[in-house]
């Protein structure tokens, strides 16, 4: 059983990803549908967005790393047991 604050190791991104650096138009492949180019961009208007962020060539970029650090921090791993009964 996992620690309801346990932090997923979602590292493994980075190793399927040809660049050091995402644009906000392919978050959404990138995480798999996790999270949409509208939602982080509401994120980072919020300033709750990743760190690191920049702008090149008219597109907003995160820098892999930071990115996924910040994925993580956003995460929690969870026991099936509370997710077999429940909502999720």
């Amino acid at each position: 059983m996992s620690n309801p604050t346990e932090k997923p190791n979602l590292s493994h991104l980075s190793k399927n990803w040809n660049s050091t650096i995402i644009t906000r138009s392919n978050v959404e492949k990138w995480t798999g549908g996790l999270i949409t180019a509208g939602y982080i961009a509401n994120l980072d208007a919020k300033g709750e967005g990743p760190p690191g962020k920049f702008r090149s060539c008219r597109k907003i970029c995160y820098q892999v790393k930071p990115f996924i650090q910040w994925l993580e921090n956003r995460s929690k791993l969870i026991n099936s047991s509370s997710v077999e009964g429940g909502v999720q």
